[in-house]
Order: structure tokens, then C-alpha cells, then sequence
């Protein structure tokens, strides 16, 4: 019987551990998904640029998958997110109200593996990235001033005209 008990657990624990290697969200569904996307991506733009978050239309989420990573990513950031899936959620703004250096307000790429963004771009295009510093843990020991990017509309664009022509 105390054999039968042991294989019993041990299957299950084998199932528990195959499962947790797959990614943060293969146990939700896809709104589920979506709406944790969505949450942790606001999250993440109202601590590090609050100017920046927008609620013009629906957020847009798309995956994709890393193929090459950057030369200075530590080695903790190729393990969270090397060959896997990331998730991209972007804020857009209403172009005829304002105008930003890119098509977006903000961008925040989120990785399946855990769940956690990685990286965080916004429409002045400054960005940050959570490489060596975990966002969970940058949040945890204080934002600072630094930390936060400040609004800045895109420049106009004059262009001038050689009368010689």
C-alpha cells in the first residue's frame, strides 16, 4: 500500500513540475490572459510613466517570439526569456490631440515564462528595461525620481524650403 502511495505522489509531482516549465499562463484562458496583460502592462506604465498612460481605445496584445537577444542581457534575462514567448501590450493615443515620437503612448513586452514585463517602452521614445533589476524587485526597493520618465510631445517638424531652387 505505502508503495502504491508513493508512486501516486510521485506521478503527481512529476505532472506539477512538467506543467509549471510550460509558462505563467497555461493554466488561464485567454481572457483571463488578457485582462492579467492588460493590468500588469497599466501597472507598470502608471509606476514608471504615469503622463504616458492612455485610455483611448482598447489596449492591443500581441505575441511574438524572441529569436536573438541583445549582447548586454545578463544571463538571468536570456533564462526568463531566451527561445520563449513574449507578449506586447500596446497603448495607443489619439493622434489628433497629440503627437509622440511613436504610433504609441506605451508599449510593455511581458514574458510567458513568468509572467513579468521585461521591458517598457513610451511614445517620446524612451524606454526601460528590467534585465538586471526584476521589475517586481525595482518596485519593491522604491521608485525614485529617476525612475520615472516625464511627458514630452514630439517636436515639431519644420521643414525648410531652398528658395535658390
Amino acid at each position: 500500500m505505502k508503495t502504491i502511495s508513493c508512486i501516486i505522489a510521485l506521478t503527481c509531482c512529476i505532472q506539477v513540475a512538467a506543467q509549471s516549465g510550460k509558462g505563467f499562463f497555461n493554466r488561464m484562458d485567454e481572457q483571463e490572459r488578457n485582462e492579467y496583460l492588460v493590468a500588469k502592462a497599466k501597472e507598470v506604465v502608471l509606476n514608471f510613466g504615469p503622463e504616458y498612460y492612455r485610455e483611448y481605445g482598447e489596449p492591443e496584445i500581441s505575441v511574438e517570439r524572441l529569436q536573438d537577444l541583445y549582447e548586454g542581457e545578463t544571463l538571468l534575462n536570456r533564462e526568463r526569456i531566451a527561445g520563449g514567448k513574449y507578449y506586447i501590450v500596446t497603448f495607443r493615443y489619439n493622434t489628433t490631440e497629440e503627437s509622440l515620437e511613436w504610433d504609441y503612448a506605451a508599449q510593455v513586452k511581458i514574458g510567458e515564462k513568468d509572467g513579468e514585463p521585461w521591458v517598457c517602452y513610451f511614445g517620446n521614445g524612451c524606454g526601460l528595461h528590467f534585465f538586471d533589476k526584476p521589475y517586481r524587485e525595482r518596485v519593491r526597493q522604491g521608485l525614485r525620481n529617476k525612475d520615472v520618465v516625464r511627458y514630452q510631445p514630439a517636436r515639431e517638424r519644420v521643414v525648410v524650403m531652398d528658395e535658390r531652387r
